[in-house]
């Protein structure tokens, strides 16, 4: 996709936007069905998941859809950005564990004992259930789709987009901050049982 686009660029004012994990609206915690991120705090609101892959180690770059799209919208409004390439990522200093943020979904969803399973457990573990309780398929294979993300911390250079967004009122905040707000929005999807509906 990334080609394409560049190859566009020799003749439209195009520019390459990477955000890395998108969570939630800031304000509202509105978080698509789509988002892996509410799909994974869903499962762990209502009790659907005990287990979760990944190392309790590694760090997750996580940037509210407020960001993306208020970055997206400035860096695309500069013509002067024509042609770049820009990470949209929560930059080193605003990165949370993974054991971080299953402890505080604990803490907020009342929930106690979810295990971090790193992959060469839980393979074993997901095909087991899948034996067990094969309505539970779909989510295990979905939860394996994310290992790569929940087992590896790759660390994206903003620098140049911090640059872009100099001097405007766009700017990374740490999941903590806006966490009870999301928190919210999916334990009341979760109360309803409608995981998958806005």
């Amino acid at each position: 996709a990334e080609i394409l686009v560049r190859r566009a660029a020799r003749d439209l004012p195009a520019v390459i936007l990477r955000p890395t994990i998108v969570t939630s609206d800031m304000r509202t915690g509105y978080a698509p069905a789509t988002s892996a991120f509410f799909r994974l705090l869903y499962a762990l609101a209502s009790g659907t998941l005990s287990v979760i892959p990944g190392r309790p180690e590694t760090l997750l770059d996580l940037v509210s859809l407020d960001y993306v799209a208020e970055a997206a919208f400035s860096i695309g409004c500069n013509p002067e950005m024509t042609g770049r390439c820009f990470h949209l990522s929560a930059g080193v200093e605003n990165l949370v564990s993974l054991g971080d943020l299953r402890d505080l979904s604990c803490a907020t969803f009342g929930r106690d004992g979810i295990q971090i399973l790193p992959p060469e457990e839980f393979l074993p573990w997901a095909a087991d259930q899948r034996r067990a309780v094969p309505s539970m398929g779909p989510l295990l294979e979905e939860m394996e789709f994310y290992l790569p993300y929940l087992s590896h911390h790759p660390l994206f250079d903003n620098r140049n987009t911090r640059d872009a967004l100099k001097g405007r009122e766009v700017g990374e905040v740490p999941i903590q901050e806006y966490f009870d707000k999301v928190a919210a929005f999916v334990g009341k999807r979760a109360r309803r049982g409608r995981p998958f509906k806005g």
